[in-house]
C-alpha cells in the first residue's frame, strides 16, 4: 500500500524534455521569435500612399460624371491635339484641292467665254460684210425693156445714143444680158450682142468680161465688140457696167 501511494506522487518536472513556457496556456505564452531591433530601436515608419498628391481630373470627352486619374488625362490631351490636327488638315486640304481645281476650271471658263465672243464678233463681221456691198448694187439705171429679149424679132432698135454706166436688167427687160451669142436678127436688132465672161458667185464680187457682137456668123466680131464689162453680185442681182457700144447696128440683149 505504500508502495503504491509512493508511485503515484507527481514526479518532478523535467525543464529538460519541456520547458515553462509549454506548459501556460497559449494566450499567455512567451513568444519565441526575437526581433532584429530591442524595444527602444524600434521606430514606426511613416504610411506613404501610392496615390498620385494630385486630384483627379474630368476627362472632357467622356460624358462620365466622374474623374479621370492623371494619367489618362495625360493621355486624352494628345489624343485631342491629334484630332484637332487632322481637322485643320482637312480643311486646309479641302481649300487646297478647291484652288487647284478651281483656277485650271476658271482659265478654261474665260478661255471658253472669250473663243465664244471671238466667234459671235467673227459671226457678225462675216454678216455685216455678206450686206456690205459695193455703192453700184444701190446706185444703177435699170434695163426693163422687152424688146431686148433673145427671143424678140420684127422690130430694128439701136444703142447708137448709148450712156455708159451701171445697169441692173429687170422687170420685163428679163434678169442679165445675154450669155449666149443669137442669130442676127434677134433681139430686135440687125446684129445682136451677148455677154462673153463669167458671172461673179460671191456676193459683192465683181468680176470682168466683154461684150461680143454676132456679125454675120463671126460671133465676136472685134471691130464692134466691146473688150470691157463689168458684173458685179448684189447677193440676189446683178449690175453690169456697160461701155458705149461704136455699131449702129447693135444693141445690149437680155435673157432670164
Amino acid at each position: 500500500m505504500y508502495d503504491n501511494y509512493r508511485s503515484s506522487r507527481v514526479a518532478p518536472l523535467d525543464t529538460s524534455s519541456a520547458s515553462m513556457n509549454d506548459l501556460l496556456p497559449t494566450s499567455a505564452r512567451v513568444s519565441q521569435i526575437q526581433t532584429n531591433y530591442r524595444n527602444d530601436e524600434k521606430q514606426i515608419l511613416p504610411y506613404q500612399s501610392n496615390r498620385p498628391s494630385q486630384p483627379w481630373q474630368t476627362d472632357p470627352y467622356s460624358s462620365n460624371s466622374y474623374q479621370n486619374p492623371p494619367s489618362i488625362a495625360k493621355q486624352v490631351a494628345p489624343a485631342a491635339s491629334t484630332k484637332k490636327f487632322l481637322i485643320i488638315a482637312s480643311v486646309l486640304g479641302v481649300i487646297i484641292g478647291l484652288c487647284m481645281c478651281g483656277i485650271p476650271l476658271g482659265v478654261i471658263t474665260t478661255l471658253y467665254l472669250k473663243l465664244k465672243s471671238d466667234g459671235s464678233a467673227t459671226c457678225a463681221t462675216t454678216g455685216s460684210s455678206s450686206v456690205s456691198l459695193p455703192p453700184q448694187c444701190t446706185t444703177y439705171t435699170t434695163i426693163s425693156e422687152a424688146n431686148r429679149l433673145t427671143t424678140c424679132t420684127g422690130s430694128y432698135y439701136t444703142d447708137c445714143s448709148w450712156t455708159a454706166g451701171w445697169y441692173r436688167v429687170t422687170g420685163g427687160g428679163a434678169t442679165k444680158l445675154a450669155t449666149v451669142a443669137s442669130s442676127t436678127n434677134y433681139c430686135c436688132t440687125s446684129y445682136p450682142g451677148w455677154f462673153n465672161g463669167t458671172l461673179p458667185t460671191t456676193s459683192g464680187a465683181t468680176t470682168i468680161g466683154m461684150y461680143c457682137i454676132n456679125y454675120s456668123g463671126n460671133l465676136c466680131y472685134s471691130p464692134w465688140s466691146v473688150s470691157t464689162v463689168l458684173v458685179t453680185n448684189c447677193d440676189v442681182f446683178y449690175v453690169y457696167y456697160l461701155p458705149t457700144i461704136t455699131s449702129c447696128n447693135s444693141r445690149y440683149c437680155t435673157t432670164y
